[in-house]
C-alpha cells in the first residue's frame, strides 16, 4: 500500500501543482472580471460532471476493488449507466445550461459541457486503475494531461480568449481519455465483457436494475453536487463575477489541500473494502490507522494554509487578488471540517450504508441552499464561508451518527 500511496501522492502533488499553475495562467490571460465568467460558466456546467462523477467513482473504489477479474464487466455496465444518467441530467438541468449559455454564448457553453463530460469518464477510469492496484496509471495521465496544458497555453498567451482556453483543455482532456482507454483494455485483456453483452432488452434491464440497486450512489451524487457547486451559482446572480473570482481563487487554494486527502481516500478505500470483505481481524486496526493520518495531515495543512496561503496569493496572483487571501485563512477552518467530513462518510460506504450518506446530504442540502441566499446577501462572499463550515460539520455529525448506530461493534 505503501507504494501505491506514494505514486498516487507524487501524482496528485503534480497535479494541484501543474494544475494552479494552469489556474494563475487563465487569470493572467483573463483579468479578474473575465476570471469570474470563467469560474461560473465551469461551475455551473460542472454540476452536469459532479452528477454523473463523483458516486459512479465511489461505487467503482467500493466494488471492482472486491471483483478484479470482472473489471471489464463492471466498466460497461457503468458506462451504460452513466451514458443514461447523462441524456437525464441534460434535462433536468437545461434551465442551469441556459443560464450559462445567456451569460457565455453557445460556444462556450457546449465545449465545456463536452469537456466535462470528457472528464467524468477520464475519472472513472482512473478509479479503475485504483481498483486494480495500478496507481502509475493515474500518474502518467496526471502528467500528460498538465503538462500539454500548461505547455499549449504558455505558446498560445497572446490574446487567448475564453473560446480558446476551452479548446486547449477539450483537445488535451480527448488525448488523455484516449490513452486511459487503451491501457484499461491492455490491463484486462484476459476479461471478457460479461453478460451485458446481449441484446438491446438485455442491455436496458440491467441498466435499469444498476439504477435500482445503485440508486444510493446515484442519490449522494445529484445532492452532492448541487451541494459543492450551489455557493459559486448563487454567488455569480447575488454579488457579481468579481467576486466569484475572488471566492474561487482562494478556494483553489483549499481544494489543492483537500486533494491530498482525496488520494489518502482513495489509497485506503479500496483496502478497507478488501478486508471488510474477508472479515479480516486487521479492519479495526487500519480504520484506527486512517483516522490518525487524517487528523493529524489535517492539522499540520490547516496551519500551512492559515500561514502562508495569503502571501502566497498575493504574490502569485497579484494585489488585486488580496481579498482571496484573506478569505484563505477563513476557509482554513472550513477545510479541517471538510476533512473530518471525509473521514466518516467512506466509512458508511464500506460497510454498506452508503444510503445514510444520501440521507444526510438530503437534510443538509436545503440548509445549504438556504443559508447561501440568506448569508451571501447580508455578507457577501464570507457569507458563503461561513455557510460552508456549518454544512460540512453538520454532515460530519450526521454521518458520525450514523456510523456509530449502525456499524460492527468489533469497529473500535
Amino acid at each position: 500500500m505503501k507504494k501505491h500511496f506514494l505514486l498516487s501522492l507524487i501524482a496528485n502533488v503534480l497535479r494541484v501543482v501543474l494544475g494552479f499553475l494552469f489556474f494563475w495562467q487563465i487569470s493572467q490571460v483573463l483579468g479578474l472580471s473575465e476570471l469570474g465568467g470563467y469560474l461560473y460558466v465551469t461551475t455551473a456546467v460542472g454540476y452536469f460532471g459532479t452528477i454523473i462523477d463523483y458516486g459512479f467513482n465511489l461505487f467503482v473504489l467500493n466494488t471492482a476493488s472486491r471483483a478484479v477479474g470482472r473489471a471489464r464487466s463492471l466498466f460497461l455496465r457503468i458506462v451504460l449507466s452513466k451514458l443514461t444518467l447523462t441524456f437525464v441530467c441534460l434535462i433536468a438541468l437545461s434551465g442551469l445550461y441556459g443560464v450559462a449559455f445567456s451569460q457565455q454564448g453557445l460556444i462556450v457553453t457546449a465545449l465545456f459541457f463536452i469537456i466535462v463530460v470528457l472528464m467524468s469518464f477520464s475519472g472513472l477510469l482512473l478509479q479503475f486503475f485504483k481498483a486494480l492496484g495500478r496507481f502509475e496509471y493515474e500518474l502518467f495521465s496526471v502528467v500528460i494531461m498538465n503538462t500539454l496544458q500548461v505547455g499549449i497555453l504558455f505558446v498560445l498567451r497572446e490574446d487567448i480568449t475564453l473560446v480558446g482556453v476551452g479548446l486547449i483543455v477539450l483537445i488535451v482532456r480527448i488525448l488523455v481519455l484516449a490513452f486511459q482507454l487503451i491501457a484499461f483494455l491492455k490491463l484486462t485483456k484476459e476479461q471478457d465483457w460479461g453478460s451485458v453483452t446481449g441484446n438491446s432488452q438485455q442491455l436496458l434491464f440491467g441498466i435499469v436494475a444498476d439504477f435500482r440497486n445503485n440508486a444510493k450512489y446515484a442519490l449522494f451524487s445529484v445532492f452532492g453536487a448541487i451541494f459543492l457547486s450551489i455557493d459559486l451559482v448563487i454567488m455569480g446572480f447575488l454579488l457579481g463575477p468579481e467576486s466569484v473570482s475572488i471566492y474561487g481563487t482562494a478556494m483553489k487554494v483549499i481544494l489543492a489541500l483537500i486533494l491530498f486527502f482525496e488520494v489518502l481516500n482513495g489509497t485506503f478505500t479500496p483496502r478497507l473494502a478488501r478486508l471488510q470483505e474477508t472479515n479480516s481481524a486487521r479492519l479495526s486496526y487500519e480504520v484506527k490507522r486512517f483516522y490518525w493520518i487524517m487528523g493529524s495531515m489535517a492539522f499540520l495543512c490547516f496551519l500551512v494554509a492559515f500561514t502562508l496561503g495569503p502571501p502566497a496569493i498575493v504574490w502569485a496572483f497579484g494585489p488585486e487578488f488580496e481579498a482571496s487571501g484573506d478569505l484563505v485563512r477563513i476557509l482554513a477552518l472550513v477545510f479541517v471540517f471538510r476533512v473530518t467530513e471525509m473521514t466518516t462518510g467512506p466509512m458508511l460506504t464500506i460497510y454498506g450504508l452508503q444510503s445514510y450518506r444520501a440521507r444526510a446530504m438530503v437534510i443538509v442540502l436545503p440548509v445549504h441552499i438556504g443559508l447561501n441566499m440568506i448569508l451571501q446577501s447580508t455578507f457577501g462572499v464570507e457569507g458563503a464561508v461561513v455557510t460552508l463550515a456549518i454544512s460540512f460539520f453538520t454532515l460530519f455529525i450526521l454521518n458520525s451518527f450514523y456510523l456509530r448506530r449502525n456499524r460492527p461493534k468489533a469497529l473500535f
